[in-house]
């Protein structure tokens, strides 16, 4: 047989127990010793061969004994996660960087983080996870240890202003008929975050209200202390309001399933939108943002939203709702 042999601990490379005892049937017991190349050996038997198997990742990795008559003894020993709670230090098998500071994001500021262990790189979401929070203008980042790791260890940093420079329009609320002082407007951020309008000032040209066809210059003007500068002017084309549009669609009825409904490709092409005369397209001049009581019985409602998109039709903002029956399910039906 083989003796207990005990845990050895992740290190991202094959492990070989130092000594493996192996007891004979006269009950005394032979040491062999590992030779550094994953060769075991002992100078009064060499009949004996050691394989180790299965001794990289944490697990249980197995040991086999052969001898001469070729049947084979085996025990297996533990490979325990590496303990990552001591953090990074110079001279550690856990070594890397995290940034002092990060500029702030609307999903939240998070340092740059790298890391590696005995000098290969390691893989977020496969070797660790990261949780970062902010309070006050400093950060915590959590790192905790995955797979081949274990426990966690955190960082604090600081959180910058972003500059809204680095930043981009994603749209602008520019109909007929819209006040120039309340137009609203969706930025990104750079990791295409949406900022809260309350951390800005809109700045436009116009004034007063919008007609439709004209040109309006707008710009974003940091109001929060998490944000500084301002966006480049951008200029959007004034569109008609789509909430003017008059919708038809009572050749559309869905039927009642259990979950939730919404309106297919096939159904937009029984059901009119029109604008002064003009019948828009779904997909060009609008699209769905939204449904509600669309499971039971009943009326649901169905937002669309002018795309903001030139076409032949002309330009189209803003938002119109219309319902659109749910029947209930046929009896007997399944």
């Amino acid at each position: 047989k083989i003796d207990k042999i005990a845990p050895m601990t992740y290190t991202g490379e094959p492990l070989y127990p130092e000594t493996i005892n192996v007891v004979l049937k006269d009950g005394s017991t032979l040491a062999f010793t590992h030779d550094g190349d994953g060769k075991y050996s002992n100078a009064d038997s060499k009949e004996l061969v050691i394989v180790v198997s299965n001794n990289v990742k944490k697990g249980t990795a197995t040991v086999a004994v052969t001898g001469k008559d070729k049947k084979t003894k085996k025990k297996t020993f533990k490979i325990t996660a590496y303990n990552i709670s001591g953090g990074i230090t110079d001279d550690g098998a856990l070594q890397g960087t995290i940034a002092e500071s990060a500029e702030w994001r609307a999903a939240g500021a998070r340092p740059d983080i790298q890391l590696t262990f005995n000098g290969n790189d390691l893989i977020e979401g496969q070797d660790y996870t990261v949780k970062c929070k902010v309070k006050n203008g400093t950060g915590t980042c959590k790192i905790t240890g995955k797979g081949n790791f274990t426990k966690n260890f955190t960082k604090t940093f600081s959180v910058t202003p972003l500059d809204l420079a680095s930043c981009k329009f994603d749209g602008a609320e520019v109909y007929e008929g819209a006040k120039a002082d309340k137009i609203k407007v969706t930025v990104l951020d750079p990791d295409n975050g949406v900022i809260p309008a309350k951390m800005y000032t809109v700045s436009t040209d116009a004034s007063g209200k919008l007609s439709a066809g004209s040109d309006v210059t707008l710009k974003v003007v940091a109001k929060d202390a998490n944000l500084t500068g301002e966006t480049a002017e951008e200029t959007f084309k004034v569109a008609t309001n789509i909430g003017k549009a008059s919708i038809n669609a009572k050749k559309i009825t869905k039927t009642y399933t259990g979950e939730p409904i919404e309106l297919t490709d096939e159904d937009w092409v029984s059901i009119s939108v029109k604008v002064k005369k003009a019948e828009l397209v779904y997909g060009e001049d609008f699209e769905v943002v939204g449904y509600s009581k669309n499971v039971n019985k009943g009326n649901m409602i169905v937002t669309i939203k002018g795309t903001g998109t030139t076409t032949e039709r002309g330009t189209f903002s803003g938002t119109k709702t219309f319902k659109v029956k749910i029947l209930p399910k046929p009896m007997g039906s399944k």
